[in-house]
């Protein structure tokens, strides 16, 4: 357990969209091709182009009645200051 308050244990974020990185990836596009002509709201969603960015960090507390480890999801909207915590 870290002894300062707040340390970050570990943090995960997702990558950017994989076509973003792969955009010559054949089979990605495929895939992408397919689930929009499957689904109008990942259509919507893709047209948008407003991804978010996914982030999970664990806090380990140490507070005077025992130790807190606590973990956040933290959703970092493109192109926006906002970010949504849950």
């Amino acid at each position: 357990m870290a002894d300062a308050v707040g340390t970050e244990r570990g943090r995960r974020c997702s990558r950017p969209p994989p076509c973003a990185d792969h955009p010559a990836d054949e089979q990605l596009l495929d895939l992408v091709t397919n689930l929009r002509a499957a689904s109008a709201a990942f259509d919507e969603q893709w047209a948008a182009g407003r991804a978010a960015v996914h982030c999970s960090e664990r806090k380990n507390i140490r507070h005077p009645s025992g130790d807190l480890v606590l973990d956040c999801d933290v959703r970092k909207v493109a192109g926006s200051d906002t970010n949504v915590l849950a």
